[in-house]
């Protein structure tokens, strides 16, 4: 049995709101036209596969690859919170196995990990690009789990979105909400979380209570 900690990528682990705002509006100027983008429609609905997204606003399928190729322009910018790789390097030193899972497609999202080094710690990733079925359904969760040879009952979920939450407990895991990320915290509050965090170093806390004595000497 391996205690798992899985992750969602963007507004979790790294911070990457503004690349997906500036890339979103250059999208929506390029395919739409002008007007205003709806940005804070689009942080709403963050987890969810972006085709998803753009069914769900009433945009044209065309967006998701100006999206993407608008976004790799900028994905040079994308960095890890403050504190995040010093936690997951403490946690990869205790044996806990980790994994992301996220709404990006692949591509981006191994570009994201590669670049900011979180692929050093994180050995597996799920995506929409792959079988299991997206957040908010719990089949990416089981994969990670089965892939890390983990146990729902020794597996924490961390994620800034409600799909998040809910794809940890239609899972029937242990989840963190982090109010870092795009989620607004009373939004993330009606969730219902087994926790709810405000900062790395807070999570740190609650990961080290939940996965108990095998976790002595995490630090910061």
């Amino acid at each position: 049995m391996t205690l798992t900690v899985l992750f969602d990528l963007d507004g979790t682990l790294v911070d990457s709101e503004q690349v997906a705002v500036e890339a979103f509006r250059a999208a929506f100027s390029e395919c739409v036209g002008p007007g205003r983008a709806p940005t804070d429609e689009l942080l709403a609905m963050a987890g969810l596969p972006f085709e998803r997204i753009v069914e769900t606003l009433g945009l044209p399928p065309t967006m998701a690859p100006s999206f993407r190729r608008h976004s790799v322009s900028r994905v040079h910018t994308v960095r890890p919170f403050p504190g995040v790789t010093a936690m997951l390097a403490a946690l990869s030193r205790q044996g806990v196995g980790l994994g992301i899972i996220t709404g990006k497609d692949r591509g981006r999202a191994e570009q994201v990990i590669a670049l900011t080094g979180l692929g050093a710690f994180c050995s597996e990733l799920v995506t929409p690009s792959d079988p299991p079925a997206p957040k908010p359904a719990p089949d990416g969760v089981h994969h990670l789990i089965g892939r890390l040879r983990g146990t729902t009952r020794d597996t924490v979920l961390v994620g800034d979105s409600m799909n998040d939450i809910r794809a940890g407990q239609n899972a029937g895991v242990y989840t963190v909400a982090c109010t870092w990320g795009a989620g607004r915290t009373d939004v993330l509050r009606t969730a219902g979380p087994d926790a709810l965090v405000e900062s790395v170093a807070e999570l740190e806390t609650v990961l080290t209570t939940r996965l108990g004595a095998r976790m002595n000497g995490l630090v910061r």
